[in-house]
């Protein structure tokens, strides 16, 4: 049963998400002049299969997820709070 039949998804937002591209991500490389690793691999994923679906379960996980006294924005953030963390 699809979702948009139950009544619990409306047609455009069953529409909106519903995979219509044939693009495969893109892979491509951006050079590193100050590191050891000569390149960063970034993959291009914004008109792939299933890149409307990715964005919308992101948006729903940020908002549930992001805002938590648990969760940490920067790795400096991370190392400062588990500095003062002492194992017994």
């Amino acid at each position: 049963m699809d979702g948009w039949m139950d009544g619990w998804m409306s047609n455009d937002l069953y529409s909106h998400l519903y995979p219509t591209s044939v693009k495969i991500p893109q892979l491509y490389c951006l050079p590193k002049v100050h590191k050891g690793v000569p390149f960063r691999p970034i993959v291009d994923y914004t008109a792939s299969t299933g890149y409307n679906t990715s964005r919308f379960l992101a948006d729903i996980l940020a908002a549930l997820f992001g805002k938590s006294q648990y969760s940490v924005k920067y790795s400096k953030q991370l190392v400062a709070e588990l500095s003062s963390f002492r194992l017994n």
